[in-house]
């Protein structure tokens, strides 16, 4: 997304994940968060075989020579760094496995060819009905880590100074999607579950352990676009320069976070 709103070749970006988003500002891409996606804390996970015993309080020591698989540079390998950190873990001491997709680590999961693996959805699932367990939930992540999971709405910086009213309606529509589907999901689900390629959606939209759609004056309070999608850049960056994945991040990131568009939207 942040590659194809580089070169022109779209405008919004639906659903970006913060993490990419904010390593594309960090070296000076011209493109702003207008709004919130949803959020997804419990969707986004990091599920360990259930055979090898391992737990909160004896990671530290039984993931010694393990392969940990997951994708890199997005919230899913953030969340697994965070989480090994809090968990007093040596990342030295286990193998991180690049993945390309949430489906390849899944499929290495069931295979036995991973210890963890960390992904997102649908193989989150997989991975649990393959004889996994979560090692923190969302909740429990949120809780002590301090960790928010969620994906946002940006654009191009010269399409919102052209074309501002098509940005609003942009986010109305949004909105007024996110209310049709809450009020009656059934018959909603068949059409994103086509649009999506998926047989169904199953629970994957439903309830608080998989998403939730702030609604528009939600998106515009502190929690949000008035400060912690900010915030939350600058401590995802700052984290990776300190294990020395990254060179040095931006001091301040709210220049990137343009709530004025949701705050016509909302009116």
């Amino acid at each position: 997304m942040a590659d194809a709103m580089d070169s022109g070749e779209i405008d919004i970006s639906y659903a970006q994940g913060l993490t990419p988003f904010a390593n594309a500002v960090n070296v000076d891409s011209e493109v702003s968060i207008v709004g919130i996606a949803f959020s997804y804390s419990e969707a986004d996970n990091c599920v360990v075989r259930k055979d090898l015993g391992i737990t909160q309080d004896n990671i530290a020591e039984e993931i010694e020579g393990q392969k940990v698989m997951t994708t890199f540079g997005n919230i899913t390998h953030y969340k697994m760094r965070r989480m090994m950190e809090h968990l007093e873990v040596d990342v030295s001491s286990f193998v991180a496995v690049q993945a390309d997709s949430g489906a390849d680590t899944a499929a290495a999961f069931v295979a036995g060819e991973v210890a963890i693996g960390c992904a997102f959805g649908g193989a989150v699932v997989e991975m649990l009905e393959a004889g996994g367990e979560l090692i923190m939930t969302g909740a429990e992540q949120e809780a002590e880590l301090g960790i928010s999971t969620y994906d946002v709405v940006s654009m191009r910086d010269s399409f919102g100074e052209e074309y501002p009213d098509t940005v609003v309606s942009f986010l109305k529509a949004t909105q007024k999607f996110n209310d049709d589907w809450a009020a009656d999901p059934e018959s909603r689900n068949p059409t994103i579950a086509e649009a999506a390629g998926m047989d169904d959606v199953g629970d994957f939209l439903a309830g608080e352990q998989w998403f939730g759609f702030p609604d528009l004056e939600e998106q515009l309070g502190d929690e949000w676009m008035g400060g912690a999608v900010a915030n939350d850049m600058k401590g995802q960056l700052d984290f990776y320069v300190e294990i020395g994945d990254l060179a040095e991040a931006k001091e301040d990131f709210s220049q990137y976070v343009d709530s004025s568009y949701l705050e016509k939207a909302s009116k």
